[in-house]
């Protein structure tokens, strides 16, 4: 044998690594995904393929923000800021639609 004979350890960590890459391939409808939710509430928004930050018509108080499902920005509380996981399906941008609805509403 010689030094360039994979392990099947080696074989299996690039299969995995391989199929992730696929994942990848879904970030681009995400960010259009989030971007036409932030787009709808008619404020000022930036997204960028998972992350967005949508800026807040009132400075809410830690328990309202709470009770609307989200968790205050103590640096900038009048921004909502979002780290998107790469999984994100239809149940996720329902509910993260329907939690801002009641955040800007407050």
């Amino acid at each position: 044998s010689h030094t360039f004979n994979p392990s099947a350890h080696a074989i299996e960590a690039l299969d995995c690594m391989l199929n992730r890459l696929d994942d990848y391939s879904k970030i681009p409808l995400l960010e259009k995904r989030l971007s036409n939710i932030f787009k709808n509430t008619g404020l000022d928004y930036h997204n960028i393929g998972l992350l967005g930050e949508l800026s807040l018509p009132n400075i809410l108080t830690p328990q309202q923000y709470w009770e609307a499902g989200m968790e205050l920005n103590i640096y900038n509380p009048g921004r909502f800021i979002i780290a998107m996981p790469i999984i994100a399906d239809d149940e996720y941008f329902e509910t993260l639609e329907k939690s801002l609805k009641v955040l800007i509403s407050l």
